[in-house]
């Protein structure tokens, strides 16, 4: 049998995670060089320079289809192989099911609330081909997924926000949004 090592990239609209997966060692999350988890979503160019991440003016890219094959392309060029994009509900689905057993089926339904956009993904569970010393293989089929490009947690933090200023406002008779300080 060949061992590869797996790069796995999580592309948030506000954030990028990537982890390694390679023979001998089980998981490895990738730190950035100030030993931070997560890399702000974010690229620019300085006159001849490429920067991303904290170094980068921020520029937001959604992400569709085109841009998920724009992606693909990308490592293609860079000489890497490309085993599979599936969305984050799946990858948490593969994630769960790895130890456990489903002797009856199980439904279930996983959120992702990002920066930007919300999305659910229902799940079934189930265990098939047990029998005379063999172990059961356990199957994961997507259901369902659903989603909502508008909203995330960008916008709950916006109008949550709104409320409870709101809210101090009708309290206090006063505005402080017109604070000049508050606004700063």
């Amino acid at each position: 049998a060949a061992f590869a090592s797996v790069l796995a990239i999580d592309y948030g609209s506000d954030w990028i995670k990537a982890s390694l997966m390679k023979p001998g060692v089980p998981f490895d999350v990738l730190l950035n060089k100030d030993s931070k988890r997560k890399i702000q979503a974010s690229v620019g160019w300085k006159k001849t320079d490429q920067l991303f991440g904290s170094d980068a003016y921020s520029i937001v890219y959604p992400t569709g289809r085109l841009e998920r094959d724009h992606i693909v392309d990308a490592l293609e060029l860079g000489g890497l192989r490309i085993f599979a994009l599936f969305n984050d509900g799946t990858a948490v689905a593969v994630n769960y099911a790895m130890t456990r057993a489903f002797p009856a089926p199980e439904y279930h339904v996983i959120y992702d609330a990002g920066a930007s956009s919300v999305r659910a993904t229902v799940v079934q569970f189930s265990s098939e081909g047990a029998g005379k010393g063999k172990a059961a293989d356990t199957q994961i089929t997507v259901a369902g997924v659903g989603y909502n490009r508008e909203i995330g947690g960008t916008e709950m933090d916006r109008r949550l926000r709104d409320i409870l200023v709101n809210e101090f406002n009708a309290k206090h008779k006063k505005d402080i949004r017109a604070d000049r300080l508050l606004r700063e």
